[in-house]
């Protein structure tokens, strides 16, 4: 018996009972593709909260004795004084996990469903590209997005096109009005005009072929807008992540030195130093991830295999990892080093000592280097892919244009195709020389743009590659298919280049955020000690700065990593950011010495 079963037959009148409560269950598992019945599904969830339970009953019985003040016997009380120590957020997750279990089951379908249906408003032009070659062509709508199940390309529309023709092949009505049907239920604002559109036109006996070009019109300049709109939205995302993180960090830091200085009036300091190793390693840290975060949901991501982007950075994090547990944090907290790394650490103290004027950045100058020996790899990697993939774009867009011009002349595409490997188009020569290779030898169009696309790592440029085969193959490779998808291709690109220019002026933010940090943190600390000097006393400097210095690599980083995915749409895009602005930190600490702005501030 399987899970499906067991959970079905001991809690189907409860998942029944659930299910008719929540109709809208019914969509959503449909559309998320989990290919199972609502009152299954939430017994499968009821059964999950079940389990749960049993890990939320020791943090109950701790609640009740908190609350009520009964003693329990006194194994159990031995039990539950360990978990005592846990922070109250964790204590309360626990407590109420079962419930948290049973309401993500609940919405799991829903977060599922709205990941699949954004993937498929990304595909949505291209795919009513695809179909404007389809239709023009002289075949119905229907067959075109037959041709997509199974693509490698459209794989979110090709998985839903899979579903309709089971329905089609089960149900009675005529295929293109179970599409109707389906895009109603799915809810895209594109697809279902696109769709009631065509089915409408059809009616009438009107142009279906000029509709669906329009509207793909439509849906490109609909894109063309969203692009803009979001990068609206990261420029007041950027700013904001300015404001918290910098501005924060200042206050911060300005708040501990405050508080370490008057920690002799006080008795005790305001701040201490744990609670600051939270804040500074930590909580900043943590809240450039979660501004990433924030800019993923936000920007237009391509389906791309970005994965192997980072495969220089993770060979290299081990380095970063043992530098952090056995060379900066045993220095920071003043633990002992292991032998044969004694050497490293007396040579960057003397390093510290003589150029940065105090031994105290130690710490902070190993960081700055483990940061930035880590990310150079992978930043040249992602640097040297980024070139490739704007190479192959110029390419294509060269080589589609003076295809339709050649096409004119009356040769067969065939042989325009291998007219044209001839032309310099940069990178995108390489794949014209396979597919000239490719005809000369006999061998379909299809097999060897598929193997071509198999090994590119860039989505628009398969896409357009995809087009191409199948306007040969479908449309003989007219003048005006090729001039549509020459126009469509031509539009998809100037989408991309949009996109860069109104993102690249954000990319100067971080480096001001970056500087004021370190600047107004040291400043303020050197400006405290002269003031405490003339009153006759002073801070203790090096552990001072070994402190407060010590995280700011780490907060200027992942402001680096936050901003690269800002303006690049992806992390590795932030590696070359991020060790220019950890570059900033290392170089303000060397010459921290030779600029005394505290001076300028005291009037000396």
């Amino acid at each position: 018996m399987d899970l499906k079963s067991f959970c079905y037959d001991h809690f189907g009148f409860i998942g029944d009972r659930i299910a008719s409560i929540f109709p809208w269950l019914d969509k959503w598992t449909e559309i998320s593709g989990f290919k199972i019945h609502p009152s299954v599904y939430v017994s499968i969830i009821f059964f999950a909260s079940i389990l749960s339970f049993f890990a939320s009953i020791p943090f109950i019985l701790l609640i009740f004795v908190v609350v009520s003040g009964i003693d329990l016997p006194q194994y159990i009380m031995r039990l539950l004084y360990p978990l005592s120590f846990f922070p109250l957020p964790l204590i309360v997750f626990f407590t109420f996990l079962p419930l948290i279990v049973f309401i993500f089951g609940l919405i799991l379908p829903i977060i599922t469903s709205k990941n699949k249906v954004y993937d498929f408003e990304l595909e949505l032009p291209y795919v009513s590209a695809y179909l404007t070659v389809i239709v023009s062509s002289g075949l119905p709508l229907y067959n075109g997005l037959k041709r997509l199940i199974g693509s490698k390309i459209f794989r979110r529309t090709g998985m839903y096109v899979n579903r309709i023709e089971i329905s089609s092949m089960v149900g009675s009505d005529t295929p293109i009005f179970i599409v109707e049907d389906f895009a109603g239920k799915l809810n895209v604002k594109g697809f279902k005009e696109l769709i009631s559109g065509y089915v409408s036109t059809l009616r009438s006996g009107g142009d279906v072929a000029n509709y669906v070009y329009r509207r793909t019109e439509i849906l490109f300049q609909e894109m063309l807008s969203r692009v803009k709109a979001v990068a609206e939205k990261l420029g007041i995302l950027m700013e904001a992540l300015i404001t918290v993180v910098c501005l924060g960090g200042i206050g911060l830091y300005l708040f501990f030195i405050a508080s370490i200085s008057m920690s002799d009036v006080m008795g005790m300091p305001a701040i201490s130093g744990e609670m600051f190793f939270i804040f500074s390693f930590i909580l900043l840290p943590l809240i450039n991830v979660i501004f990433i975060y924030f800019a993923d949901s936000s920007q237009i991501s391509y389906p791309e295999k970005i994965l192997k982007r980072y495969i220089p950075f993770i060979v290299f994090l081990p380095i970063l990892l043992l530098s952090l547990s056995l060379l900066i944090l045993p220095y920071v907290f003043d633990m002992p080093i292991i032998e044969p790394l004694l050497p490293i650490v007396k040579f960057i103290e003397w390093f510290a000592e003589s150029k940065a004027g105090n031994i105290g950045f130690t710490p902070s100058i190993m960081l700055c280097l483990s940061l930035i020996l880590v990310s150079i790899p992978g930043a040249i990697y992602d640097l040297y892919l980024s070139r490739v993939e704007a190479s192959y774009k110029s390419g294509l867009s060269c080589f589609l244009r003076d295809l339709v011009e050649t096409r004119k002349s009356g040769l067969p595409p065939e042989k325009c195709l291998i007219m044209l490997s001839y032309r310099r188009y940069g990178r995108f020569n390489r794949i014209l020389d396979k597919v000239r290779r490719g005809i000369v030898w006999g061998l379909p169009l299809r097999r060897v743009f598929d193997e071509i696309c198999t090994s590119l790592d860039d989505w628009l440029v398969s896409v357009n590659l995809f087009l191409l085969v199948d306007t040969i193959e479908i449309g003989g490779g007219s003048v005006e298919t090729l001039e549509s998808m020459a126009k469509f291709s031509e539009t998809s690109l100037l989408i991309e280049s949009e996109k860069r220019s109104l993102l690249k002026p954000l990319m100067l933010v971080p480096y001001f955020g970056a500087i004021l940090l370190i600047f107004v943190g040291f400043t303020f600390l050197s400006f405290l000690n002269g003031m405490m000097a003339i009153a006759g006393t002073s801070l203790p400097m090096v552990s001072m700065i070994k402190i407060l210095m010590t995280p700011i690599p780490l907060q200027t980083y992942t402001l680096g990593l936050a901003a690269g995915k800002m303006g690049s749409g992806r992390v590795s895009g932030g590696f070359i950011h991020a060790i220019l602005l950890t570059l900033v930190d290392l170089l303000v600490i060397i010459f921290s010495s030779s600029i005394n702005l505290s001076g300028i501030l005291m009037g000396g």
